[in-house]
């Protein structure tokens, strides 16, 4: 009797023992898709999107601006003077700032000197890459 009772408290543990060893039905309107393709459907999706790129966009290092002293900022002005527009080849050291958070790059810019806009207080190139003449830490000069 003992025994009896485990069997009918092992029915009401498993209620769906009379399907529990069944064949999988196959389906009747379309083939089973391959295993590999099936596969995709379990991949992970971004519950979050754009999360990723915000996190690489703090990884990113952006560098501090260096202010230059009195004496420097006379020696850059001295060199901007002595330019001579349309004959000039010039390499610019400048600091550009950065777009979406604090700080920025410094950049170099090789190019033919086209203009200096004294009211802009801008250097123009002749490809009009435009530097903000504060912005610059270094020129080099090469005569044509």
């Amino acid at each position: 009797m003992k025994e009896m009772g485990k069997l009918e408290d092992t029915r009401a543990k498993f209620p769906y023992e009379d399907i529990l060893y069944l064949e999988h039905p196959e389906p009747k309107n379309h083939k089973r898709q391959p295993k590999e393709m099936r596969a995709g459907q379990f991949s992970p999706f971004a519950a979050l999107t754009g999360y990723g790129e915000q996190v690489k966009e703090t990884e990113r290092y952006t560098s501090g601006q260096i202010f230059l002293d009195e004496e420097r900022k006379d020696i850059l002005d001295q060199t901007i003077s002595m330019l001579k527009e349309k004959s000039s080849k010039i390499v610019i050291t400048y600091f550009s700032k950065d777009e979406k958070k604090q700080g920025g790059e410094y950049l170099e810019k090789q190019g033919t000197l086209k203009k200096i806009d004294r009211y802009r207080k801008e250097i123009i190139f002749t490809d009009n890459t435009r530097i903000k003449i504060d912005s610059i830490v270094n020129i080099n000069v090469n005569k044509l």
